[in-house]
């Protein structure tokens, strides 16, 4: 499963307690995990960051209802440099648990454990 990392623990608990959030995804980690998220796939989401995401790590299992890919130009003091942004909103489907983790060069991919069914 794709996992979605260094998420803060505020959104966590928003989507815990509202059951549906949009997440604003900017770092390159996340991005290019949300580029290849589909509606309706399954992913895992948890506040750890890419090293410190080990197995026994918990988070949330999610379910990606809609995506919207930004592309914006931003003009530094010395470059125009492209950004994407990635708008995930998700629903609250269960809390999981790491059971073992695949590091990429951009992205992460683990295998999860459910803890507790929640809707």
């Amino acid at each position: 499963m794709k996992a979605l990392i260094g998420i803060k623990e505020e959104r966590l608990n928003r989507l815990r307690k509202n059951n549906l959030h949009t997440l604003e995804i900017i770092t390159p980690d996340n991005v290019a995990t949300s580029e290849e998220l589909e509606n309706g796939e399954l992913v895992f989401i948890t506040s750890e960051g890419k090293n410190d995401l080990t197995v026994e790590s918990s988070g949330v299992i999610g379910e990606i209802k809609t995506k919207d890919v930004f592309r914006q130009k931003v003009n530094t003091l010395y470059d125009e440099v492209e950004t994407l942004t990635v708008r995930l909103q998700v629903e609250h489907m269960d809390e999981g648990r790491v059971k073992n983790v695949l590091i990429k060069d951009l992205g992460v991919e683990v295998e999860i454990e459910k803890n507790l069914f929640v809707g």
